[in-house]
């Protein structure tokens, strides 16, 4: 077999990580009603900086059944309950070592090592609540507030470094975290048996403290719509902005607007707000240009830099994190169900912007318009209209929300009665035969296929939510049989 040299590539790796633990722990329990632990831990690996091989963390916890000392009408259990504690993420294996790129024989820098890199230290408090009432409901509460310092960064840096990026300990993220579940057995006979379980969550993160400039992370088609910058929310957007309305505008004091391409002051040629009008997809336009190939959305800009607004258009923070999932057994059958549910919360659609560029979007179809009321494919594809050159911006940011049903499973059981009856009772204990749906339906705003879609690009899929040509969740049907001898 002939191999063309200029395709082959050789690699080569080999690593030894070393690690040393030691740890004490300690629990307490009074009566069964005063619970305590505590755990102390010194860790010691070669993945941490040459000078910080070792790090202590601890965590500590204590829980007061309430009930066991008063008695609560309707209260079977209630149990309240703390914890303080702390842990580490290490760093790669080549983060402390200074690394180059070879190519052709000819090694140059890429990254500089840093021998006092630690692990990032995550702190969390918290506080929770579990209950059961009424000989039928489970009630948990769960309060955290977390603290996660020293987050290990890849920083760009200056080009007279030589090298083009440090791995180092830079920034804090705190995050506060609510999350509730109620659970119950409606019924439970012999021939009838329905339980739900609901669960509800919501976390903010906030960038508190970054001890390098902000950080920026695409999709790969789009630039830098995220934004990881001191006192910001995680998984804010930034990107320009288009104008709506004439309270966008903003005036000097012979009446022109300042905020909108081609201002120069003193200049006759600057526009007035009379000059532009609202379309029908609410964006401000030219007068008279609606409908035509002189349509085009006006956008923002700085009147302090000239430059176009750069401003934060969305949050791809979720609201509220929903689920309910129920089962009912009626003699042999089982059936379960699974709905799961995101309210609030953006996504950037990188997808559609692209195919504004290319003029394959379905917003760009205009069949079946009447005669005069089409837009112009320039309206949507110009790079001074809404396709705007791929940089972000706020007419790509759509709602996330959507509801699930994520999974429908039917169970039917042949039990041993069966098995003797059919004359396999001495050769089978009992069969179950399965019917499952997974990703069945959803309900959704979001016009492209899947909002809970996100891209790994943009470096964490579950923070930086954008839709940049990813796979919709599949749609999965599983038959089953199960046979127990």
């Amino acid at each position: 077999q002939n191999l063309d040299p200029t395709t082959l590539s050789i690699t080569n790796s080999l690593t030894d990580v070393r690690a040393e633990n030691l740890f004490f722990n300690l629990g307490f329990d009074y009566q069964d009603k005063y619970i305590f632990e505590g755990l102390v831990r010194r860790d010691g690996s070669s993945l941490f900086g040459e000078n910080e091989r070792y790090q202590v963390f601890y965590r500590a916890t204590a829980a007061y059944r309430i009930t066991e000392d008063i008695t609560i009408p309707g209260i079977n259990e209630l149990k309240v309950r703390g914890s303080y504690g702390t842990s580490g993420s290490r760093p790669g294996f080549a983060a402390q070592y200074e690394t180059f790129n070879l190519s052709r024989g000819v090694a140059s820098k890429a990254v500089l090592g840093n021998p006092d890199l630690k692990p990032s230290r995550i702190s969390e408090f918290e506080f929770g609540v579990n209950a059961t009432f009424l000989n039928k409901f489970n009630f948990e509460f769960n309060y955290a507030d977390i603290s996660a310092d020293d987050q290990i960064l890849l920083v760009p840096l200056p080009g007279v470094a030589g090298f083009s990026s440090q791995w180092r300990n830079a920034g804090l993220v705190t995050t506060k975290a609510l999350e509730f579940s109620l659970g119950s057995y409606i019924k439970d006979t012999q021939d009838f048996s329905w339980d739900f379980n609901i669960v509800a969550s919501n976390a903010i993160s906030k960038v508190e403290r970054l001890d390098v400039p902000p950080l920026l992370r695409g999709d790969g088609i789009t630039s830098g719509m995220f934004r990881i910058q001191e006192g910001e929310e995680f998984g804010v957007m930034y990107g320009n902005r288009f104008a709506k309305s004439a309270d966008d505008f903003i005036l000097d004091q012979n009446g022109f607007i300042t905020n909108i391409s081609g201002y120069v002051p003193g200049s006759a040629n600057n526009k007035t707000p009379e000059q532009f009008v609202r379309n029908s997809d609410g964006y401000m336009i030219p007068v008279g240009t609606e409908y035509t190939s002189g349509e085009t959305a006006v956008l923002l800009y700085d009147p302090e830099t000239g430059q176009k607004l750069d401003a934060k258009i969305g949050n791809s923070r979720p609201d509220l994190i929903l689920g309910l999932n129920q089962n009912i057994r009626y003699k042999n059958f089982a059936l379960f169900v699974l709905l799961d549910a995101q309210i609030g919360g953006d996504i950037y659609n990188s997808s559609r912007q692209n195919m504004y560029f290319q003029e394959r979007h379905g917003d760009l179809d205009q069949a079946g318009k009447p005669e005069g009321q089409r837009k112009a494919a320039t309206y949507y594809s110009s790079a001074v209209s809404l396709y705007n050159g791929a940089t972000p911006s706020e007419h790509f940011v759509e709602k996330a929300t959507y509801m699930k049903l994520r999974e429908v499973a039917l169970n039917y059981r042949l039990d041993n009665a069966f098995m003797q009856r059919v004359g396999l009772g001495n050769v089978l204990q009992d069969a179950k035969i399965s019917l499952i749906g997974r990703n069945l339906l959803t309900f959704t705003d979001y016009s492209g296929f899947d909002p809970e879609v996100a891209s790994l690009s943009a470096g964490d899929p579950t923070t930086f939510r954008s839709d940049a040509y990813v796979y919709p969740m599949f749609r999965t049907f599983t038959a089953a049989i199960e046979v127990r001898f």
